[in-house]
Parts: C-alpha cells; structure tokens; sequence
C-alpha cells in the first residue's frame, strides 16, 4: 500500500514516544529500535529517513546506557561476572557508543578482581588504544602498569 512506510513509521513512534530513561524504559525502547529498522530495511526510500536514522541512533544509545547501568549496578555490588557480562553485551552490540570507555574501563576492573589479568589488560589496552587522549585512558595505563 501507498501509505505503509507511514503506517510504520507511525508504529515505531507510538513505542519512541514511550521511552522515558534508559533506566525504566528498555522493552519500549528495544521495541522501537526493532519498528525503525523495519522502517529503514523494508522502506528505504521512504519520506521519514532521516528521522529514522535519528531515531535508531537515539535508540542504540539508550540502550547502550541500560547496559552500562546496570553493568555498573552490578560492579557495584561486587558481581563482576555479571557486570562482566553486560559491559561485553554493551561493547558487543553497540560499538562506538558514548559508554565504551567505561564500559572498557570497567570491564577491565571487573576482570582484574576475578583474577583474570590476560582479560584485564587486553580490556584497559583496548580502551588507551581507542581513547588515548581521555582521562580514563591515563588511569587505565596506570591499572595497566600494576597487573604486569
């Protein structure tokens, strides 16, 4: 039909309309993300692309700063294999975002206190690598330096 991309378009802000914090809203914003790339994927040359490009990119960051949340949540607490676990589920599914230093950084933390050095030094020299000019990068040279 003439008026698909619209009706889907539609669809994918009726969920992006729900989104309130990374914290509270994951279900409505992974919802979203799905409906946008169905729009860009099944649509592409529709009338909404910039703003679904936008959209997902707004999208993956909330979703990257879930995982980050909640990874950190968990380090907090002292289970690292579980903040382990959603620090790689953030570096993994979302490459590039805001949070991969720290997730880099903390990661590295995480591997270092479950004995795991190989990991933690692979995880901070990752993270001055990638950002070497970040303050977090200096701290991780210095984490970095004590685990050899």
């Amino acid at each position: 039909h003439k008026h698909a991309s619209y009706a889907q378009y539609k669809l994918a802000m009726s969920f992006f309309k729900k989104i309130k914090t990374a914290d509270v809203s994951y279900e409505v914003t992974q919802r979203a993300l799905q409906e946008f790339e169905k729009l860009r994927n099944n649509y592409p040359r529709n009338p909404y692309m910039d703003v679904t490009e936008s959209r997902i990119k707004t999208c993956q960051r909330l979703l990257a700063e879930y995982e980050f949340y909640v990874g950190s949540f968990y380090f907090k607490k002292g289970s690292y294999e579980a903040a382990v676990q959603r620090f790689n589920v953030l570096l993994q599914n979302y490459p590039d975002s805001v949070k991969e230093s720290e997730a880099l950084y903390y990661l590295g933390i995480s591997y270092k206190n479950m004995g795991q050095r190989d990991k933690a030094v692979h995880a901070l020299t990752t993270l001055v690598e990638k950002f070497p000019t970040t303050k977090i990068a200096g701290d991780a040279k210095a984490l970095i330096a004590s685990l050899q």
